[in-house]
């Protein structure tokens, strides 16, 4: 169910029956129908009682959700214009940076769309390969993302990344990318982990136990180090590293102004623990 405006929409073929009086002639139709409900059965038991009412009989249903789904729009953006028409007076978005903009119109993309249904695609600095996500929230120096997996269309994990290492940052559109669509009617919407960005510190000491694995990237290196965490402190992070074969293979300290990310949560990251099982004592 929606926030504020709670309409769900939906289209359906319907027969008209002979004499029904609130059409001006029988036969089939196409019918488009606006409905304050919760459920997409209420919407069909409330729109079938209607039909009924006005002499005519429900031959297919299809496209039913709430509003700003079928309409593919922005959900407060339409409970901001349903609350304006209900009070008569003026309803308002403001979208603000949680600590200031910057003058990089990368970082800023991903400030303005924190906690936003946007999907965006960034890059780092001196690497090729682009990761897609949703923003959850940014800090001075930090932005945290639900990962978007476009190949298998799955929500995969999270990544905590230095704001100074973006390269560039893009919406990815949904007349250009069915993704968004997909993962709404799969019942994957992004989620915020219980987890602080304020810096390296808070991200490594608030990281949840359900989270066995952590991944990190290095400055100056292409490929990330996994392990679990073992100690941390003012400086850097001890990691119990696990080699790709699922071995564990000893600990390493990483010092903070090494990192520029940090991934957690992911598909992967949980198969390697699952291979790799419980540490060495």
């Amino acid at each position: 169910m929606t926030k504020l405006h709670g309409v769900w929409c939906g289209s359906a073929e319907v027969e008209i029956l002979d004499g029904a009086k609130s059409f001006a002639q029988s036969g089939l139709a196409v019918v488009t129908a606006f409905l304050r409900t919760d459920s997409a059965e209420g919407f069909e038991a409330a729109f079938v009682q209607w039909l009924d009412e006005n002499g005519a009989v429900l031959v297919d249903l299809e496209d039913v959700g709430p509003l700003h789904e079928i309409w593919h729009v922005d959900e407060d953006m339409l409970d901001a214009a349903f609350s304006a028409a209900e009070s008569g007076g003026v309803a308002t978005l403001v979208y603000l940076p949680t600590e200031r903009w910057d003058d990089d119109p990368a970082v800023d993309l991903l400030r303005a769309s924190a906690g936003r249904a946007d999907l965006v695609e960034f890059r780092y600095m001196y690497r090729d390969g682009w990761i897609s996500g949703f923003v959850l929230e940014t800090s001075n120096e930090w932005v945290l993302l639900h990962l978007a997996n476009l190949e298998l269309i799955a929500l995969d994990g999270y990544s905590a990344v230095r704001l100074d290492r973006i390269a560039e940052a893009q919406v990815i559109e949904d007349d250009d990318l069915f993704a968004v669509r997909a993962l709404e009617l799969q019942g994957q919407h992004p989620h915020r982990p219980d987890v602080d960005i304020t810096d390296h510190w808070s991200i490594f000491t608030t990281l949840p136990e359900g989270f066995p694995l952590v991944r990190v990237a290095l400055v100056g290196e292409h490929s990330d180090h996994v392990g679990r965490i073992d100690q941390v402190d003012g400086d850097g992070v001890v990691l119990e590293g696990v080699s790709r074969s699922g071995e564990w293979v000893g600990s390493n300290r990483y010092e903070y102004r090494e990192i520029f990310s940090v991934q957690f949560g992911g598909a992967y990251e949980a198969a390697l623990a699952a291979v790799a099982g419980p540490p060495p004592n």
